[in-house]
């Protein structure tokens, strides 16, 4: 009692713990050795922030913001030239940043050899991002993302983030939020820590990346629309962007309740080139995704590859490219999942063993389940393919549901599958093998309809699927898309900074170079009465517009009512913004020929060859009013290679006397003459490319042919003209 007394007395005497100071942030390098409060504003610090604007010096201190704003750019400045770090914390245990907005930087917060440090409820939106060179009409390969390397930090200097965590442990990030940059949250090297709460959605390039980071826990987080390399039913590559990257030797972590939807993949996983390339050994193993909604990707709903361990539990992949991506990988576990409507395959799983595919729930995939072994001397010669078994076998298939998949499991040089009580429900193909299959093994898999008895007979089987039981885990922000919003691939829009977020309405695109007609899309935030609905005003004379209103998200078309050329700029009224409509539209008839052309009579080296396939009779004929085709890896027709073709086409059109840009995007070779003057020559094998040319003509009728060949991959062809001003 004496001890408590006096204990007391002290206290009393010592008098109230000092406040945290308050201070202003007028310049870089401000030192901070004391808990502190930010004084209420926005303060601008340019041109000095590389060593950081506020640097932490003392384990242990607190910087609250209460709201306030720091910004490192000049007023106007475009994301691309943001450089300096707003918050540095080196060597500095048990900090805690809380309530700040900073944008501008390149990176806002950097946390360094530091444990135990927690930052919450800051918004870290509008940082660093790269300026995009692709457009909604073609990719440009600049744009691709190169995450394999990190140990020098390759990631934060070549591309920013809002917080970069490197060597620490026993971290908390939580409730905080940064749209509009390019990477969210950076971990490197980061152990035993939480993730939760936060909101890094409609980024350039990641929400969260991890690098040789294990043993942490990432739950109820949103990393929607974390994506670029994509233009709807034009290209669709990703870039390697994505809501979740985890490279290199990341290793038991717990992913739960994570919202990844519309990246470039949901969730992306690579062992790494140590592991790869280097010495064979380790991977990113033994982590668990359970209940983490990974749909709309461009690419692959979750890619994991050459790794061991890993469990994929009640996940959801709709409407990807591909719902998995498991290549090169061993002892995973796929359980409880659905994957819906994928463009590709539901599960394309190559080189892959002892794996389980378990109760998952497929519908409506031209694959649901696809198998296979080939001969890939680039992987199968590397340090991991001499290390490890990189043969297609003795994987399991069982107790999962295939509805409306046009094939359900498909087997190639695959053995030792055992196939055991799946049901198909209007299943096309329940199982498809080559003749290099051999031991597969089925069992009690059942053919059932579609309707009550089926369903429960569906259900009957779901259920023998073994329970997961999920980690205590922190956070309880619910991170899943709303009902009635946005969702789907068709709403990943992306300009020159990165992908729309809906919060301002929206035309897109902004301009077009259409045939006879167009279509713009009007989009915008959620709402009600005039605030949800869209007027198109006046169009110029000789161009009709339908409807002239609607509810937004909604559509409209331009349409040329004469032949000829029109230019035009169309005002719209979206929820009281006003928004416009640009472009050109060329009314006109084309008359389009396919040509096949022998592969050892290369266009680019045998001119004779080329004219006289010219002078053959076309193996596929079209008259079209727009020259505007994505192939993409197809043929333009039944009957031709989809590697070796040629095109040509013409069409005469009347206009008035003036300067006139040409433009074509091609993949591979073009030539355009106009009236016989040879335009544009880029007769060469090339990604989707776009040349320009400019000519002064004169009033009345002018010729146009276009020549075309497409070798290997990818093939594209369009035209557009517009008149200077």
């Amino acid at each position: 009692m004496k001890i408590l007394a006096l204990l007391l007395f002290l206290s009393l005497c010592s008098g109230p713990t000092p406040a945290a100071d308050q201070i202003t942030i007028d310049r870089a390098g401000i030192m901070i050795k004391d808990d502190v409060n930010i004084r209420p504003g926005v303060w601008r610090v340019t041109g000095g922030g590389d060593g950081g604007v506020l640097i932490v010096k003392r384990k242990g201190v607190t910087i609250d913001f209460n709201g306030a704003e720091l910004v490192g750019c000049a007023e106007g400045a475009e994301r691309d030239t943001y450089g300096g770090i707003g918050i540095v914390c080196v060597g500095c245990d048990d900090v805690t940043i809380r309530n700040a907005r900073i944008r501008g930087f390149k990176t806002a917060i950097l946390v360094e050899k530091s444990d135990g440090v927690i930052i919450e409820d800051c918004d870290l939106s509008n940082n660093y991002a790269q300026r995009l060179k692709s457009t909604p009409e073609r990719e440009d390969g600049s744009d691709w993302l190169w995450p394999h390397e990190n140990d020098d930090d390759q990631w934060r200097t070549n591309y920013g983030a809002g917080i970069y965590m490197k060597d620490c442990a026993k971290v908390t990030v939580r409730r905080n939020k940064g749209y509009g940059s390019q990477n969210g949250i950076v971990l490197s090297k980061v152990t035993r820590s939480d993730i939760y709460d936060n909101d890094f959605s409609f980024n350039s390039g990641w929400g969260l990346a991890m690098w040789r980071s294990c043993e942490n826990s990432v739950t109820h987080n949103k990393f929607d629309w974390c994506v670029r390399g994509y233009s709807h039913g034009v290209y669709w590559r990703g870039q390697d962007s994505t809501g979740i990257l985890f490279f290199e030797q990341c290793s038991d972590n717990f992913f739960g309740w994570n919202s990844a939807t519309h990246g470039g993949d949901g969730f992306f996983l690579y062992a790494g080139n140590e592991t790869l390339r280097r010495t064979g050994k380790g991977g990113c193993n033994d982590n668990v995704l359970y209940k983490n909604d990974f749909s709309h990707a461009v690419a692959n709903g979750i890619e994991a590859t050459f790794s061991d361990g890993n469990k994929f539990i009640e996940n959801i992949c709709n409407d990807c490219q591909h719902g998995f991506w498991l290549g090169y990988s061993y002892n995973n576990e796929v359980v409880g999942n659905e994957v819906k409507d994928c463009s590709g395959a539901g599960i394309a799983w190559e080189h892959g063993s002892d794996n389980l595919i378990e109760g998952n729930i497929f519908e409506r995939n031209p694959v649901a389940v696809d198998l296979w072994w080939d001969y890939d001397k680039d992987l199968i010669e590397t340090p991991y393919g001499e290390r490890h078994n990189t043969a297609s076998e003795k994987n399991r298939v069982r107790y999962n549901s295939f509805k409306g998949d046009k094939t359900a499991i498909r087997l190639r040089e695959t053995t030792a599958t055992r196939i055991e009580g799946n049901a198909f429900v209007a299943v096309e193909t329940p199982v498809s093998e080559d003749a290099k299959c051999a031991g597969t093994r089925q069992q009690k898999n059942v053919t059932v309809p579609d309707d009550d008895a089926g369903r429960k007979a569906v259900a009957a089987i779901k259920k023998r699927a073994r329970p997961f039981k999920a980690p205590e885990t922190d956070g309880s922000m619910y991170a899943f898309l709303p009902a009635g919003g946005p969702r789907g691939r068709q709403y990943i829009l992306i300009d020159e900074w990165g992908p729309y977020d809906f919060k301002k309405p929206k035309v897109w695109p902004t301009a077009i170079a259409a045939g006879g007609e167009g279509t713009f899309f009007v989009y915008g935030p959620e709402a009600v009465g005039d605030a949800g609905r869209f007027t198109v005003g006046p169009a110029p004379e000789g161009i009709s517009v339908s409807p002239q209103s609607g509810t937004i998200p909604g559509r409209f078309t331009v349409r040329a009512d004469e032949p000829g050329l029109h230019t035009f700029a169309i005002d719209i009224d979206a929820g009281g913004e006003t928004l416009r409509a640009r472009g050109s539209l060329l009314n006109v008839k084309w008359t389009v020929d396919f040509f096949h052309w022998d592969r050892e009579k290369d266009p680019r080296e045998d001119q004779a060859a080329w004219d006289a396939l010219l002078k053959t009779v076309p193996a596929h004929s079209v008259v079209l009013d727009e020259l505007r085709f994505v192939w993409g890896g197809g043929a333009p027709a039944e009957g031709l290679d989809a590697n070796y073709f040629g095109t040509r086409a013409t069409a005469t059109l009347g206009l008035p006397a003036g300067r006139y840009e040409f433009t074509t995007i091609s993949d591979d070779g073009i030539r355009l003459w106009v009236d016989e003057k040879l335009a544009i020559d880029n007769w060469t094998w090339h990604a989707p490319t776009e040349d320009r040319a400019e000519l002064v003509l004169e009033a009345g009728s002018h010729d146009f042919k276009i020549e075309h060949f497409e070798i290997d991959g990818h093939s594209a062809l369009s035209f557009a003209l517009k008149k200077m001003e």
